[in-house]
């Protein structure tokens, strides 16, 4: 350049710190934004603990992922009653960017018996503490806290339990539960809530807000139990022999069904299986 190129446009001499700064952020501005991340929290109840896992993602989970296992499928086939269940329709994920913590099937810890193997009856999900939990269908709840032993769908008279609960002043050792009518035969339980928003005889449609996710009852970790069954259903889950004598539970509840049988893919409401889920145990 010559002196007189220098002189009309002059040389711009910036310290050497800015100039770094400068580099850097022109660095971090050519990459793309890290996925949202949302600790998990959940574990299991006492009918099966999942294993947990660091973090969810906040986005689709990839195929490979949300490919259900052939193992966590168990569900219509292995109880009488749900070979005849129909195609329920208009379910959808109560809980969103979830793993699932334990499926629905043999658990070595689980509070029921089935085919002699001790059994987890439902769905556990996990998200976040005080993630919002969804009506899974339109209903109406009939059950809401933690006296709702008459339509938790227990086989028998739970009168000696709740009387044993009354005695040693338990109830507040309950998970906090909402029981909905889903007006096709069967009905929701939701699980472990940590606040309970809706009332009993309050009318809830698909994707309605029904409280927060949380760790009352035998809860290892926030997370929903989520479990499906028909009153009309005449198979039976025994209850482990060892909890009916400790606690006066009824021998047995109302066969549930795999909620995996009647929710949406995974996909549609950001589900991942944690791990530990894979096999139901």
């Amino acid at each position: 350049m010559s002196a007189a190129a220098r002189a009309a446009h002059p040389a711009i001499h910036l310290p050497v710190p800015i100039l770094l700064a400068l580099g850097a952020a022109l660095l971090i501005a050519g990459q793309p934004l890290a996925a949202g991340i949302v600790p998990s929290s959940g574990m299991g109840d006492r009918s099966g603990m999942g294993g947990g896992v660091d973090a969810v993602s906040s986005g689709p989970p990839s195929a490979a992922s949300a490919s259900p296992p052939e193992a966590a499928t168990i569900g219509r086939g292995v109880i009488d009653d749900q070979a005849t269940v129909v195609d329920l329709s208009g379910y959808r994920w109560p809980l969103e960017h979830a793993r699932i913590t334990q499926a629905f099937g043999p658990a070595s810890d689980g509070l029921f018996v089935v085919d002699g193997a001790r059994f987890h009856d439902g769905l556990d999900l996990a998200n976040f503490c005080g993630a919002r939990i969804l009506a899974a269908h339109d209903g109406v709840v009939i059950g809401a806290g933690r006296h709702v032993l008459d339509v938790s769908g227990w086989a028998g008279d739970v009168a000696a339990y709740g009387a044993r609960l009354d005695t040693k002043q338990l109830w507040g050792t309950l998970a906090l539960t909402v029981v909905i009518d889903d007006g096709n035969g069967y009905r929701s339980l939701y699980v472990h809530f940590h606040r309970v928003d809706v009332i009993v005889g309050q009318v809830v449609h698909a994707g309605d807000v029904i409280g927060l996710e949380g760790s009352t009852g035998h809860a290892t970790g926030c997370h929903l139990h989520y479990s499906l069954y028909s009153p009309r259903a005449t198979s039976l889950f025994d209850t482990n022999p060892s909890e009916v004598t400790r606690s006066y539970l009824p021998a047995a509840e109302i066969a549930r069904i795999d909620p995996l049988s009647v929710m949406p893919p995974l996909e549609a409401g950001w589900i991942t299986w944690g791990w530990g889920a894979r096999d139901g145990s």
